[in-house]
């Protein structure tokens, strides 16, 4: 977590959490000693004891039936990866800053899932040169986008293109010859913004990973997969518009199971102006042991990477669908089976 967005605190959906059905908690007997890294969620709470760290937690433990240590995620290295290397699996809420983590966990040979985004760098989870974005979308803003923005910023009195101005006119004008300066001046101020444009974008590196906002849904690109939980096609995964985390420029060894869902203004999206092919996003994807890094290595141990983005106050784990719980437990099963 780099920056997020502020929000009120809230606890609506955290019985909704615990109370799922068992069913989808089945599959590796419980009692496994499980490594929760936690932040402060930007300085907003004490370590460890946000909504969404709570939440996750008491799931692992109360639905799960597994031991949950916590850790902060600015503890001493070593002894952040001595404690790693002797548990069955360390997830990473994103109430962690990723910079106070950074290296300490990449050798440890324990499946990890990680939420945060600006972990996949040091994970070795992409490839290089790093363009990171929070938030924003797979391929970088659209000509729409930046247009929208200035006309915005314009509206509310700042000037970002400058206004050409109108031709000398001799006394006299006609309206006609006045209305045509005008016209002319206003053409070529769309000129100038046209310009802007597409020099910004020409210039523009296509983010790598990043968070996005306002999002519903996923799409599960391997529904044969264990991660998939079963699920196929455009997966309802939160019940309010939350932020998700991604992927593109993965590592070699890297296999996908779910991508960022195109936005839908009948899902409620927050910019259902954007279109566009997200296949390339990934939002569940994992590394196996062995599997081929970004720089060639291989994997010291299972690296799942998955979408849930906490949100400071009303949090994100606890206002998920039956569904979205159905994929977190189903990370967590699959990486103590495959990943021991």
């Amino acid at each position: 977590m780099n920056r997020k967005h502020a929000f009120t605190l809230g606890t609506v959906g955290l019985s909704i959490f615990l109370s799922a059905p068992l069913a989808f908690a089945q599959g590796v007997p419980g009692g496994k000693n499980i490594l929760m890294v936690c932040g402060n969620e930007n300085n907003t709470v004490i370590n460890c004891t946000s909504i969404d760290d709570v939440t996750w937690k008491n799931r692992l433990e109360l639905v799960m039936g597994h031991r949950v240590t916590t850790m902060p995620h600015d503890a001493d290295d070593a002894e952040m990866l001595a404690a790693a290397n002797a548990a069955d699996l360390v997830v990473i809420p994103e109430s962690v800053s990723s910079g106070s983590i950074g290296t300490a966990l990449t050798p440890s040979t324990t499946p990890i899932i990680s939420s945060e985004s600006f972990l996949q760098d040091e994970f070795g989870l992409i490839v290089p040169p790093f363009a990171p974005v929070d938030p924003g979308y797979p391929g970088g803003p659209t000509a729409g986008q930046l247009g929208d923005a200035i006309e915005m910023l314009t509206d509310m009195g700042i000037q970002v293109i400058e206004q050409p101005p109108v031709a000398a006119l001799p006394p006299g004008a006609t309206p006609e010859q006045i209305a045509a300066a005008e016209d002319a001046a206003e053409d070529a101020y769309d000129d100038a913004v046209d310009a802007a444009i597409e020099a910004a974008l020409a210039g523009a590196t296509p983010p790598t990973h990043g968070v996005t906002v306002g999002q519903l849904d996923v799409i599960i690109t391997n529904p044969d997969h264990p991660l998939a939980a079963g699920l196929t096609g455009r997966v309802h995964v939160y019940n309010f518009a939350r932020e998700m985390n991604w992927g593109v420029a993965l590592a070699p060894g890297a296999e996908v199971v779910a991508t960022l869902a195109p936005s839908v203004e009948a899902a409620g999206d927050a910019d259902p102006r954007i279109s566009g092919d997200y296949s390339s996003a990934a939002v569940i994807y994992f590394v196996p042991e062995g599997g081929q890094l970004a720089d060639g290595s291989p994997a010291p141990g299972l690296r799942i990477q998955f979408f849930v983005e906490n949100e400071n106050g009303p949090g994100t784990y606890n206002l998920m669908t039956e569904e979205g719980l159905a994929l977190v437990d189903a990370a967590v099963n699959f990486a103590l089976s495959e990943g021991n």
